[in-house]
């Protein structure tokens, strides 16, 4: 019974996972704000800055979301639904601090100012 459960536990971290990054990936980032989207203070110099690394981080979020899904039924299948759910939230606490990575990365090539101003790409 105890295998079973985690097995549904992990489908439903999957299916909750992909299903939140697929409708952040899709949905209108609207304007600067304190409460939801990708909020740092880079992101948060302009309006471009903020659509962009809303665009891109829900991009990142989404693709590895369903990554994260493929490992996470493999390791349910080899290992068991215990390892597997760990696994799942190591992995994604690793991958948010990879998002942001990228994503400043990205905001500090593209808007370095803190006016947010797109450097020109010559």
């Amino acid at each position: 019974m105890t295998t079973l459960l985690f097995f549904f536990y992990n489908l439903i971290f999957i299916v909750v996972s992909i299903s939140v990054s697929y409708s952040l990936k899709n949905s209108y980032h609207g304007d600067i704000n304190s409460f939801i989207g990708y909020r740092t203070k880079r992101s948060m110099s302009s309006k471009q800055a903020w659509s962009f690394a809303n665009k891109y981080s829900s991009n990142l979020l989404f693709n590895y979301s369903v990554g994260c899904g493929v490992i996470e039924m493999v390791v349910l299948y080899y290992f068991g639904g215990k390892v597997a759910l760990f696994s799942a939230a190591c992995i994604w606490v690793f991958l948010f601090v990879i998002i942001v990575i990228q994503t400043e990365f990205k905001l500090k090539k593209y808007y370095p100012s803190s006016k947010g101003g797109v450097t020109s790409q010559s």
